[in-house]
């Protein structure tokens, strides 16, 4: 019923998950390649648990904003097709930092239990009409690569707020004294 409804000339994105490098990602252009998709990779994997199935945007420039705390910091780097005909943000990307900003308050609100306090990357890609789009949140393990300043100020971040939350967890559980 959602591919009906929600027909797309550009075909389709299917992932599995654990999806990296492409691997378990497939490219299907209509309905009946969807399904063969999913059967052909249940097979492959043995059982997929889940599947998230996205239109396929004609520009698939993808920037990866990362923020600490909430506050955009920086492009970690630009995904796919990098060239500069596909941009739709230019530095300082002020529009681009505070969608990243808002998007990730949405998700805190609509999924309270998210893991997303210290490093979070949101990676965000443009609709085929110009709106701005989540791809998706990345958390903990996130990419977050960029220059060696903003690297260290990255570490930093997160050794220093790792840090203050295990010595606020010992010392509400008494094992050391404030």
């Amino acid at each position: 019923d959602f591919l009906s409804k929600n027909e797309n000339v550009n075909g389709w994105v299917l992932k599995l998950p654990y999806s990296t490098n492409r691997h378990g990602i497939s490219f299907p252009a209509d309905e009946a390649s969807v399904f063969d998709a999913l059967i052909r990779r249940n097979k492959e994997f043995a059982r997929v648990h889940y599947a998230i199935l996205q239109n396929r945007l004609c520009n698939r420039k993808e920037y990866r904003v990362v923020l600490l705390n909430g506050k955009a910091s920086h492009l970690a780097n630009v995904g796919y097709n990098p060239s500069p005909q596909k941009a739709f943000s230019r530095h300082p990307h002020t529009e681009l930092f505070s969608f990243a900003e808002q998007s990730l308050v949405i998700l805190k609100d609509r999924c309270p239990s998210s893991i997303v306090d210290g490093l979070v990357r949101v990676d965000v890609m443009c609709t085929d009409n110009g709106d701005m789009v989540v791809n998706e949140f990345e958390s903990l393990e996130a990419d977050h690569g960029g220059t060696i300043d903003e690297e260290f100020a990255v570490s930093t971040f997160l050794t220093n707020h790792w840090e203050k939350i295990i010595l606020e967890k010992l010392t509400k559980l008494g094992y050391i004294s404030s």
